[in-house]
């Protein structure tokens, strides 16, 4: 029979918006380990350490029905609004806010304002944002005007592209140049080809000066596919 050893969890240790207190004492039913713990909002707890490390109890019973009137307009969807991008987009907001002292209007201050505000900017519905998280529907509020902070009129959210999903069409692009001769040996390794000529966008496509000379940073340049040069 093979022995595990125990898991220490340490107080302070930091579940989501649970914090560690202290570890109590048993035997408990089932060999269960138990924690006293405190929420962010101050109320303390017991909290089984399984339900603390695999997500199952994020907060306490009285922060979770804060936002119940939002999951009885959605049936059937998942139970935790900090798991869905909104969240994730408002969060992201208030923490460059606080780091860079970028003001955030005070109707924001709070997450369903914000909320309503994404909903009508994104076009999704309530049930796309509460029932989990796609690959259509990241994004990332971008303020404007740069010299004030966030506020509706001056917010407006992009999607976000991941660097992987960025880089994936440039990759194919290069290894299909790479594989045909195309290019020149000043070019032949992939992160010198990003530095030289960036990422592929859309139907763009790389031209040459020469056509005769292959692919280089003095030969080529970018052009929608399928347009004809006027040289």
């Amino acid at each position: 029979m093979r022995i595990y050893p125990k898991r220490e969890v340490p107080p302070n240790s930091q579940f989501r918006h649970w914090r560690v207190l202290y570890e109590l004492d048993g035997p408990f039913e089932n060999r269960n380990r138990w924690f006293e713990c405190e929420c962010d909002c101050g109320n303390i707890r017991s909290v089984r350490m399984d339900y603390l490390t695999n997500g199952k109890s994020t907060n306490c019973i009285e922060c979770s029905k804060k936002y119940d009137h939002l999951y009885k307009q959605v049936p059937g969807c998942k139970r935790d609004i900090e798991d869905s991008h909104a969240w994730e987009c408002w969060m992201n907001m208030n923490n460059l806010a606080e780091s860079r002292g970028i003001p955030v209007c005070k109707e924001w201050r709070e997450f369903e304002p914000f909320l309503h505000f994404y909903l009508h900017a994104t076009g999704l519905s309530l049930g796309d944002v509460l029932r989990g998280r796609t690959s259509w529907s990241y994004y990332h509020a971008e303020r404007i005007n740069k010299e004030i902070g966030w506020q509706p009129d001056n917010t407006v959210f992009e999607k976000f592209v991941t660097e992987r999903a960025r880089h994936k069409p440039t990759y194919a692009y290069w290894y299909k140049l790479k594989a045909k001769g195309l290019l020149d040996e000043s070019v032949l390794d992939y992160k010198t080809f990003v530095n030289i000529f960036g990422t592929k966008s859309g139907d763009m496509t790389l031209a040459r000066h020469d056509i005769l000379l292959p692919h280089s940073k003095t030969n080529s340049y970018w052009i929608k596919r399928n347009v004809r040069r006027e040289h």
